[in-house]
Order: C-alpha cells, then sequence, then structure tokens
C-alpha cells in the first residue's frame, strides 16, 4: 500500500473514532480493536490500526472521553 492509501485508511479509522466518541458520551465504554486474520497478514491489519491510534493521540480524538484503545492481533487459520 502506497503512503498515500494509508492516509486513507488511517483517516477512515479515524471518523470512526470519532464516531465512537460520540457513543462513548452516552454510554461508557474502553475501546478494544481487534484484527482478525488468517494466516500471517495480521501484521498489516494490526500496523495500520496502531497509526490510526497514534494519528487519534495527536488529534486528542482519545483525551477526556476514553483512553487509548488496545490493539490486539488474533490469528485464525
Amino acid at each position: 500500500m502506497s503512503p498515500a492509501e494509508k492516509e486513507v485508511e488511517t483517516s477512515k479509522h479515524n471518523r470512526r473514532f470519532e464516531l465512537l466518541r460520540e457513543v462513548h458520551k452516552v454510554r461508557g465504554f474502553r475501546l478494544v480493536l481487534g484484527a482478525l486474520t488468517s494466516g500471517r497478514m495480521g501484521e498489516y491489519p494490526v500496523q495500520i490500526l496502531e497509526e490510526a491510534v497514534a494519528e487519534g493521540k495527536e488529534k486528542k480524538v482519545f483525551d477526556d472521553i476514553f483512553s487509548e484503545p488496545f490493539v490486539m492481533y488474533s490469528p485464525w487459520i
């Protein structure tokens, strides 16, 4: 994936974070992001999620509302 494509993908996740932020105002929860993939392809979605979380931290998406999300990878074969 090119850097521009990665940026688009990361931005999509950050729009989702904004929506979750609004939902959290109504009902609190702990955000856990998981990548469920087959084989060794799990590294890539986790990397994208981690980049989205880093961008969210930079934009202060997680401040005051909910703590930084936990990113996990669960491989299935």
